[in-house]
Parts: C-alpha cells; sequence; structure tokens
C-alpha cells in the first residue's frame, strides 16, 4: 500500500488571511500546506485552519525556517480532512506579508507524521535527507530562496514560482522503497535559503489527529 499524490493547486496574496478553496474528494487522507514568505519576518495570526462545519487546525512539521537575509518557510499537515462543509484552507497573516501558500493532496487508507528536517541558511544548492523512509511514505517539501531564478528540483515539482527578487517552490516524491530521500534545489548561485523536508506514512485505517500540535522530527 501506498500514499498517492491527487491534486495540487496554490495562490499568493498580502492579506489577512490568504486562503485556497479546497477541493476534497472522499479517499483524501493527507493535505500538505507549503508556506513562503518574502521576508525573514515570520508569519503572525496563528495556526493554518481548514474551514468546515467543524473546523480543523493543521499541524505545524518542525519550525519556520529563514534565509539568513530573505524568505521564510513553513510546512503544515492535516489528517482526514472533514468534507462536510468543507470550504476553504487558510493561513491567517495579521503581518500582512506577502505569501505563497502551496497545497497537496494524497489519497490511502489513512496517514501519519513520519519524521522532518530543515534548514535556514545561504547556499547555492541545498539538500535535505531523509532516513528509514517507510516504503508508500509522502515525501513532501517547501524551499523559498532569495535568488531571482528558480531552482530545479530533484523529484516531482508541485510549483516553481518567480517571484520577482525571490522564489517560491515545493516537491514531493512517493517512496519507492524503505531507505532514504533526499531532496535537492539546484540554483545557479549562492543566495538565502528556507527549506523544510517532511515525511508521511501510510496507516491501515483512519488516524484521529490530535489538532493544533506542533510535530518536531
Amino acid at each position: 500500500m501506498a500514499l498517492q499524490f491527487r491534486l495540487k493547486d496554490q495562490t499568493i496574496e498580502e492579506s489577512s488571511a490568504v486562503d485556497v478553496v479546497s477541493s476534497l474528494a472522499s479517499g483524501d487522507v493527507l493535505i500538505v500546506l507549503s508556506i513562503v514568505g518574502a521576508t525573514t519576518t515570520a508569519r503572525t495570526g496563528g495556526v493554518p485552519v481548514h474551514n468546515a462545519t467543524v473546523n480543523q487546525d493543521f499541524t505545524q512539521a518542525g519550525t519556520t525556517q529563514a534565509g539568513t537575509a530573505e524568505c521564510s518557510s513553513e510546512l503544515w499537515y492535516l489528517f482526514n480532512p472533514n468534507l462536510a462543509g468543507s470550504t476553504r484552507f487558510v493561513a491567517p497573516n495579521s503581518g500582512l506579508l506577502t505569501i505563497r501558500l502551496i497545497v497537496s493532496y494524497y489519497t490511502g487508507t489513512g496517514a501519519e507524521f513520519d519524521q522532518v528536517t530543515q534548514t535556514g541558511t545561504s547556499v547555492q544548492s541545498p539538500s535535505l535527507t531523509l532516513n528509514n523512509v517507510p516504503a508508500g511514505a509522502a515525501v513532501v517539501d517547501v524551499f523559498g530562496s532569495g535568488y531571482k531564478d528558480v531552482a530545479t528540483a530533484s523529484d516531482t515539482l508541485l510549483y516553481a514560482n518567480d517571484e520577482g527578487a525571490w522564489t517560491t517552490h515545493a516537491q514531493y516524491q512517493i517512496q519507492p522503497t524503505t531507505g532514504s530521500q533526499t531532496f535537492t534545489w539546484t540554483n545557479a548561485d549562492s543566495d538565502d535559503v528556507a527549506f523544510i523536508m517532511a515525511s508521511f506514512k501510510e496507516t491501515g485505517g483512519l488516524n484521529l489527529a490530535l489538532t493544533g500540535v506542533s510535530a518536531t522530527g
């Protein structure tokens, strides 16, 4: 058994609530939000939320990362999204920062958090590696860069956006066999980066996730 990628969406806004209309379907067990900010200033306003008949909080994988002088990134996830009354995924943004929000949807019998790794630094072509990732796991990342051109993904690209003076990216992979997984973003020159990578393994049944709890690898 393996988790499967189903759908992606994105938006960029400078508003008090950056949101994407949900496109949930039966069988969706994992939603991942990749959030990139233009500056090193951390987003404020609270935990991202899935607005539905019963609202659901996302859980953070790792911690917010920032480049040396530009960009910040966050990675959030939600298990078993409520289909009833589903409307949108919202990232509060009380500081009115410019935020890129990337959403990816994964199907399966159930999912749970596996592990995370992250970095915020200045480098040319950063790589991150997770070890002992289970076969069938979904590995997803978020990558913000101060470099002027978009980077090249090592695995399956979700989005790469040229925002002008900065760039935003996300990629994923379904782990083929148990072992290590390395994600790389290749750039032509060194610049600030904010990079987080996490894995999520499939479970055999419904996994009722605790909400509003940070997960650190």
